[in-house]
């Protein structure tokens, strides 16, 4: 499957333009914006953005990940990957998992705990997360920064 990346001016800035499996994908949000798996590039079906909540010292917050399916990547195994590539301190790793335990948690304990401490560690816990590119007809909607997805033909 051939791949084409360029990066092309639109009106409003410089965007990361690049096609995969029958689809063109637009981003916004910078051209410098690192590659969490490149491995992927060649056999990929989809795109995603990946990004932290709060910035965390000398990793990039946002990252793009390309998947062999139509599915998100996993987070917890991009996670293991941004960990590998750039260092995530212990304290950060932390914040992640009592994120993951007030989102996923179940049980009795837990919603004890959440009910007690989660607008207390809702400003300091961290999350990454995995977004998808929004179809180019809903654009205007999109959040920042834009990353969309149409339809191509090759």
């Amino acid at each position: 499957m051939r791949h084409q990346t360029v990066v092309v001016q639109t009106d409003s800035d410089p965007a990361l333009v690049f096609d995969i499996a029958k689809k063109r994908y637009v981003y916004h949000g910078g051209q410098d914006t690192p590659v969490l798996n490149l491995e992927h590039t060649e056999n990929a079906q989809s795109a995603w953005i990946l990004q932290f909540k709060h910035a965390i010292a000398n990793v990039p917050r946002t990252l793009m990940a390309f998947s062999p399916t139509d599915e998100a990547p996993d987070a917890v195994d991009c996670l293991a990957a941004i960990d590998e590539c750039y260092g995530i301190p212990d304290h950060e790793l932390v914040k992640i998992a009592a994120r993951a335990y007030v989102v996923n948690g179940t049980g009795a304990t837990h919603d004890a705990f959440v009910k007690r401490f989660a607008a207390r560690l809702e400003n300091i816990t961290q999350e990454l997360g995995v977004f998808g590119a929004v179809p180019i007809e809903l654009a205007d909607r999109a959040p920042w920064p834009i990353f969309t997805v149409e339809d191509i033909d090759d």
